[in-house]
């Protein structure tokens, strides 16, 4: 029997029998007259040994069989030990056992062996098998005690994703036999299986066992995650390495676990493996699988369509991910755009007031898109963007950028077209004298100010017939300058043109000149306004200009007879081209 055995044995009530075997008792059965109790005092390991009297009480005879047991193993004969070993009449004892424990039997029996004839044990009540097992109760007590071998300490190393994971397993002490140590992995968030198994996050199918001297070992684990190494004599210390699977997916800080236990040990001791793959790992070039985000742009899009973008991440990751998604108007206007969306795969939803987007796991790309508003008011190119910034493990920012335009020159084969077209009206028949009024109209609005180029054409005037060519677009009449050129405020589709006539005695007839404007930059064509001026009575109104001559001659008087009678004819405005009248000889009395 070894201390180990005796430990197990005596966790419950121990009689030796009259035959010298070891029993423990079950519950509720009493020992034997004559049978010895054996108790160990915990704190020193010291054997406390109890005779039972034929009364069924029982006596302590610790200290006669010590005496026994010493003479016995100092090889004297016990029947030469005179009074000085005379049993002691011993005290009823009131640890009598009542109720005890299970009784095993070991079915062996303990022999001694010394070079006398064991004699005057009957002096004490004790049989021959009784004294020799109590000798070899007394030589386990008393013999040296084995080491008892604990794992004191696993390491909890911290590794990039894909090196590999070394535990340092140290030992209470050093190792004199061969030792079992029992080990066992178990998940933690990180997923054991196979290199080429998909989400697996380190291989637990083998283990590299490596000894103080360099020697390794490769060890297979077995499906419950346990495997045991025997450790040779020598050992304090050794080292499990684990290998881990790189992939580009992000998983964040990823654990498990490796506990270990001796035969001796009833606590397992642990430590944890956390595999990270967030650039916070080990080394000068730790491994990053944090996705990067970035933006495709929308490129150009006719007012009214929808500008789509693309975000895209580097990674995918585990689990769900956050972006920031912001519009920016740049050029625009709030009432140029719809509702910013996005669609991660489950339909087109607005985007959030803070901004924010949750991609699902696994994830690598969702699409954005906002819709332009179609109007008639010409605003030219508009650019705007939208930015996306990572949350969390989501690293980066950037831009997408995109064009409105309303000026023909979008994409596809019927571009929207909002630039204004311009037109003059005509001023019609003026009496001399009287202004000229044209209106200059644009087809659509702008929102910024535009510029069109107005043109006096004489025609049949002359630079005297005329005034100086005005115009108003709402801040009073103001001189056409030198140029032409009118700017027109933003908003605006219409504006005033006048040109005075000058009014004089001369008969001209009806005289016609024009206006013509002239667009500008983003406002297309071209037109003219024509006007008639007139001064023969024909003109508007019921006091119509009228310089056309009125032709009278002048009386030749009296002569005589051999003169020459002489007249006169007058017009009563000159003219300014030639006139014609008709002149008639009237006989009379001659």
């Amino acid at each position: 029997m070894d201390r180990v055995a005796l430990s197990s044995l005596m966790s419950n009530v121990v009689v030796i029998g009259l035959d010298g075997n070891l029993r423990s008792l079950e519950s509720g059965q009493l020992p034997q007259p004559g049978e010895l109790i054996i108790e160990e005092v915990s704190d020193t390991s010291e054997l406390i040994v109890q005779q039972v009297t034929p009364q069924g009480s029982s006596i302590n005879v610790t200290d006669d069989v010590t005496a026994l047991i010493e003479a016995i193993a100092s090889g004297e004969d016990p029947a030469a030990l005179g009074e000085d070993f005379e049993p002691a009449a011993g005290e009823e004892s009131g640890s009598s056992p009542q109720n005890t424990g299970a009784i095993d039997r070991t079915g062996a029996e303990l022999l001694a062996s010394t070079n006398f004839e064991t004699v005057g044990i009957d002096g004490i009540g004790l049989s021959t098998t009784q004294a020799l097992s109590l000798l070899d109760l007394f030589r386990v007590i008393n013999g040296p005690v084995p080491p008892t071998i604990l794992v004191q300490e696993i390491s909890s190393p911290t590794i990039n994703e894909g090196d590999q994971v070394v535990f340092d397993i140290t030992l209470s002490q050093t190792t004199e036999d061969n030792t079992d140590v029992i080990l066992s992995l178990l998940d933690g968030t990180a997923t054991g299986g196979s290199a080429d198994e998909n989400g697996s996050d380190y291989v637990n199918e083998r283990v590299l066992i490596t000894f103080s001297d360099g020697t390794t070992e490769e060890v297979s684990v077995g499906e419950s995650g346990t495997f045991t190494i025997s450790i040779p004599p020598g050992e304090s210390d050794f080292t499990v390495s684990i290998d881990s699977i790189d992939d580009s997916v992000f998983e964040g800080p990823e654990t498990f676990t490796l506990s270990g236990t001796t035969e001796e040990q009833s606590t397992p001791v642990t430590g944890t493996a956390t595999i990270l793959d967030d650039g916070s790992g080990p080394g000068s070039n730790p491994d990053d699988d944090r996705p990067a985000v970035t933006m495709s742009d929308a490129g150009t899009v006719n007012e009214g369509e929808t500008a789509n973008f693309k975000v895209t991440l580097s990674n995918a990751s585990e689990s769900t991910v956050q972006v920031e998604l912001g519009l920016n108007l740049g050029d625009t206007e709030v009432g140029d755009l719809g509702t910013l969306e996005y669609n991660t795969g489950s339909g087109w939803v607005a985007v959030p007031n803070d901004g924010v987007v949750t991609v699902p796991a696994g994830q690598t790309e969702f699409d954005v898109r906002i819709a332009s508003v179609d109007d008639a008011v010409y605003e030219g190119p508009e650019d705007f963007s939208v930015t996306v910034t990572g949350i969390g493990a989501v690293q980066g920012s950037d831009t997408g950028t995109a064009t409105i335009v309303d000026d023909g020159t979008g994409p596809g084969p019927d571009p929207d077209d909002d630039r204004p077209n311009v037109t003059i009206s005509d001023a019609g028949t003026i009496n001399e004298g009287e202004t000229a009024n044209f209106k200059v109209t644009l087809s659509n609005a702008s929102e910024s100010t535009v510029q069109v180029e107005l043109g006096l054409n004489l025609g049949d005037t002359e630079a005297g017939d005329l005034g100086t060519l005005e115009y108003n677009t709402g801040s009073g009449w103001v001189a056409v300058p030198n140029d032409g050129v009118v700017t027109v405020p933003a908003g605006q589709t219409e504006f005033d043109v006048r040109i005075a006539s000058i009014d004089d005695a001369v008969y001209e007839g009806p005289e016609d000149f024009s206006v013509t404007v002239t667009g500008i930059g983003a406002v297309q064509g071209s037109d003219t306004g024509t006007a008639t001026i007139v001064d023969d009575g024909t003109g508007p109104g019921s006091d119509p200009d009228d310089d056309r001559p009125n032709v009278t001659i002048t009386d030749a008087g009296t002569i005589n007879e051999g003169d020459t009678a002489n007249f006169k004819v007058t017009l009563s405005n000159a003219s300014e081209a030639e006139t014609q009248v008709e002149l008639g000889l009237n006989l009379g009395d001659t």
